[in-house]
C-alpha cells in the first residue's frame, strides 16, 4: 500500500494503513470514529448513494455542501463547516460518484485550509483513485494534508472486479490509533489469504498491466459515451466529461423526475440510476448517473439511443398533456 499510495504523492509508512473489507467497511468505520447518532456529516450534492444509507444505520444526518464545476463550494463548505453539529466531511474529490468530476488542485486546498481552521476531519472516499485514463493526476487531499486531518479510503474493488474485497484506511496520530481499535473491534481478522494473494500480484507488476487495460477500455468507452449522447439524446441535455472511474452523470433539458422515466427505459434494456438516489434530502432530479462498467462500445450507442427515444417521447407526452383543453387556467 505504502509504495502504491507513494505514487500519489501520499507519504504513510506501512503502518499507517488499516486493511478492511473494500470501502464500505471503512466508510462505516471512519463514522464510528468521528460521530454518534444525531451528528451530522458534511456531504456534497449530490454524493454516493451508500454512504446515506450508511447514514440512516448510524441514526446520523446529512449536512449538504453544495457543488460547482470545480467540487464544493468553499462558502458553502465554511458555513456547514462551522456548525458545531458537524464532526465531519465526507468527500469524493477524485472521479466523484455520481458525477464522475474531479475536483481542482487550488480548490482541494481551499478544502483543507477549511476544514483545519474547523478543526473538522475529512473522510476522503478515492474508491476509484488507480481508474484515471486522461490528464495530469491530481495529488490526493491525503497527500496535501499537513494537519492530520484526512482519512483516505481506497479499495481495489473497483479496479479489479467486486468480489475483491480489499481495500485500507490510511490515517496518522490519534486518527490511526483509534481506527485500529475499531478495527480490532469490529471483526478479528481479515481475508489473508486474498490479501497475500492482492500482494504479489501487485508486486509481479501484473496490477499495473491491468490497469494499463483497463485505462485503454475506459478511454474508449467514455469516448463512445460521449458520441452517443451528443448523438441521441435531446437537445439541452448536459453531461459530465470525467477523466477517470466508470460514472457519468446526466441532466435533462426538462423538470422531469428522472425515477419517472425508469420503468420504460428498462423495458427499452436500459438501466441508470435516477438522481434522487444521490440527494441527501431525496429531492426529485432531473439527473441520472450512466456507468459503462458493464457495456461495450456498441451496447453503449445502442442504449443512449433507447434511452433517447424515452426521453424524448416522455417530454413530448408532457407537452401535449398541456395542451389539452381543460389544462389551462
Amino acid at each position: 500500500m505504502s509504495e502504491r499510495f507513494g505514487l500519489f504523492g501520499i507519504r504513510h509508512g506501512a503502518e499507517e494503513h488499516v486493511l478492511c473489507h473494500g470501502a464500505s467497511q471503512g466508510i462505516s468505520l471512519a463514522l464510528h470514529l468521528f460521530t454518534q447518532p444525531g451528528d451530522q456529516v458534511a456531504v456534497e450534492v449530490p454524493t454516493y448513494a451508500n454512504v446515506l444509507s450508511a447514514f440512516a444505520g448510524l441514526g446520523l444526518t446529512a449536512a449538504p455542501v453544495a457543488m460547482d464545476d470545480d467540487g464544493a463550494d468553499p462558502d458553502a463548505l465554511d458555513r456547514v463547516l462551522a456548525k458545531p453539529g458537524v464532526k465531519a466531511f465526507y468527500t469524493i474529490p477524485s472521479f466523484h460518484n455520481p458525477l464522475g468530476t474531479s475536483t481542482s488542485l487550488e480548490r482541494r486546498k481551499q478544502i483543507l485550509a477549511i476544514a483545519e481552521r474547523h478543526g473538522v476531519p475529512v473522510i476522503e472516499d478515492g474508491f476509484e483513485l488507480d481508474l484515471r485514463f486522461r490528464g495530469d493526476e491530481i495529488p490526493p487531499l491525503a497527500a496535501l494534508d499537513e494537519a492530520g486531518l484526512v482519512v483516505l479510503l481506497f479499495s481495489f474493488s473497483k479496479s479489479l472486479f467486486p468480489g475483491v474485497r480489499v481495500g485500507s484506511l490510511s490515517a496518522r496520530g490519534r486518527v490511526l490509533e483509534g481506527l485500529v481499535a475499531l478495527k480490532h473491534a469490529t471483526d478479528l481478522s481479515d481475508a489473508r489469504l486474498l490479501q497475500a494473494g492482492l500482494s504479489r500480484f501487485v508486486r509481479s507488476g501484473g496490477y499495473d498491466r491491468h490497469l494499463a487495460r483497463m485505462r485503454k477500455v475506459l478511454r474508449s468507452r467514455h469516448a463512445a459515451l460521449d458520441d452517443a449522447l451528443a448523438a441521441s439524446m435531446p437537445s439541452g441535455t448536459r453531461w459530465t466529461s470525467p477523466d477517470g472511474g466508470y460514472q457519468r452523470w446526466v441532466e435533462l433539458p426538462e423538470a422531469v423526475d428522472t425515477r419517472d422515466l425508469l420503468p420504460e427505459a428498462a423495458r427499452a434494456g436500459v438501466l441508470f440510476s435516477p438522481g434522487t438516489l444521490f440527494m441527501p434530502d431525496a429531492r426529485p432530479s432531473n439527473g441520472l448517473r450512466l456507468t459503462v462498467a458493464a457495456a461495450n462500445e456498441d451496447e453503449i450507442a445502442r442504449g443512449v439511443a433507447a434511452l433517447g427515444e424515452v426521453v424524448k417521447r416522455s417530454g413530448e407526452a408532457r407537452r401535449t398533456a398541456g395542451r389539452r383543453p381543460g389544462n389551462h387556467l
